[in-house]
């Protein structure tokens, strides 16, 4: 598995355009398909902000983009805060992939109700995306899009599958290696 830090001392020395932010720690209920469902972040990961803050090396973002998702706008607005930054921006092109239809559900009761939709998904969920949910094609395209049109220097806080499928488009890998990319919880990366 290809850790964050490894990705970060391969980019140490070079001028970021953007920093990459995966949101901080959340109150992940255990066996539920999450995606986009909404659950606050746990204390854990305000402790994250606020040693981020504390650590913060160089420049202030200029801006600050947020996936409008609870988690990563409650990261963006704390850490602003402490940084004394500008307000953040949200953008709902950074938002986790869509599960559509499953969100929020136990994955137990998916599987009961809905095992051959599940295993078609599982079989490509790079084209194919869970009953109104997305694929992973298109989370490159919208998360491609909004690199695209940030600013350098621009902080964008979003969420661990999003982030893995941008960098696996961005290399030209495979997007099913998209969860290889260990994004720890409030920790930066700088894409050049």
């Amino acid at each position: 598995m290809r850790c964050l830090p490894v990705l970060l001392r391969a980019l140490r020395g070079v001028i970021a355009k953007l920093t990459l932010l995966r949101h901080a720690h959340a109150q992940r209920p255990e066996g539920r398909c999450i995606g986009q469902w909404e659950h606050p972040l746990s204390n854990r990961g305000f402790d994250e902000i606020r040693a981020l803050a504390q650590g913060w090396a160089g420049p202030l973002p200029r801006h600050i983009i947020s996936s409008d998702i609870g988690r990563a706008r409650e990261t963006a607005n704390t850490l602003a805060r402490l940084l004394g930054a500008t307000e953040p921006l949200l953008d709902e092109r950074l938002r986790e992939i869509s599960m559509g239809d499953w969100e929020g559900r136990a994955w137990d009761e998916i599987y009961a109700r809905e095992a051959e939709e599940v295993d078609a998904w599982g079989d490509n969920w790079v084209s194919c995306g869970p009953p109104g949910g997305e694929s992973a094609e298109q989370v490159a395209l919208r998360m491609q899009a909004v690199v695209s049109d940030s600013a350098p220097g621009t902080l964008l806080i979003s969420h661990r599958g999003a982030l893995g499928i941008l960098l696996c488009s961005r290399a030209g890998r495979p997007l099913t290696h998209a969860l290889n990319y260990a994004f720890a919880n409030a920790a930066p990366a700088s894409l050049d």
